[in-house]
């Protein structure tokens, strides 16, 4: 018989490295008296570009920094039961609707805020509440919910925002860099005030592999690799 044929659809990714900067400057007397201030201001400076970045590829909105999770295209928003609270309800709302094939490379990212609320989750069975079974601790006193850890971090926005629990996948977040941080000093921007300039250069880009969420074979809720709940 005649076979049905179709064709493939793609999309073009656009990539447009993105430069972060860390400039300091120290005293002439300061780079004679402290012997591990370049050690210091090495560390300082890479942590400081690490944390700008890890924060733009969660809140990013793509222009100077990285598309983030939450400005993704394939982000899904779940209702949340109350305001500013994470129910038991709201946790099995965001696990169905990450895709299954995601799932075992999942993880949670919360603010700190975030904690009790998962700490005290319990579902009511008539008038009684028990505890949800599926928030437990590992060995390694790591929090785990439905068998996947949870983390905190310092970028997901306070509780009963957008973005307070996120349920992703990181594998499905795209990230490009280019070489290592690059560091340079000049003694001539500051010269007659006696002071050395330094200079840390990094350029990044990443966005979502996924532009929307996916509809399932079966079924009509919308699937995808990032999950969080509405505000």
């Amino acid at each position: 018989a005649t076979k049905t044929a179709s064709k493939p659809k793609f999309r073009r990714i656009n990539w447009e490295l993105k430069k972060y900067v860390v400039a300091m400057y120290a005293t002439d007397e300061l780079l004679a008296d402290a012997s591990q201030f370049s050690a210091v201001a090495n560390q300082s400076a890479g942590e400081e570009i690490n944390f700008m970045v890890n924060d733009a590829i969660l809140n990013g909105d793509g222009v100077g920094k990285p598309l983030g999770l939450l400005g993704s295209g394939a982000l899904i928003g779940v209702s949340r039961a109350a305001t500013s609270a994470i129910s038991h309800a709201d946790i099995l709302n965001m696990w169905q609707r990450m895709a299954p094939q995601y799932r075992a490379n999942s993880a949670w990212f919360v603010n700190s805020e975030v904690e009790t609320q998962l700490d005290a989750l319990y579902f009511s069975t008539g008038t009684t509440g028990i505890l949800s079974p599926f928030v437990t601790y590992g060995q390694d006193g790591v929090m785990r919910v439905k068998g996947r850890p949870v983390y905190v971090t310092e970028f997901n926005p306070g509780l009963g925002t957008q973005g307070d629990i996120l349920l992703a996948d990181m594998n499905e977040y795209l990230f490009w860099e280019k070489g290592a941080i690059e560091a340079a000093m000049s003694i001539h921007v500051q010269f007659l005030t006696d002071q050395t300039a330094f200079r840390f250069i990094a350029r990044y880009d990443g966005q979502s592999a996924d532009a929307s969420a996916i509809t399932p074979y079966k079924g009509t809720n919308t699937q995808s690799p990032f999950v969080t709940l509405s505000a």
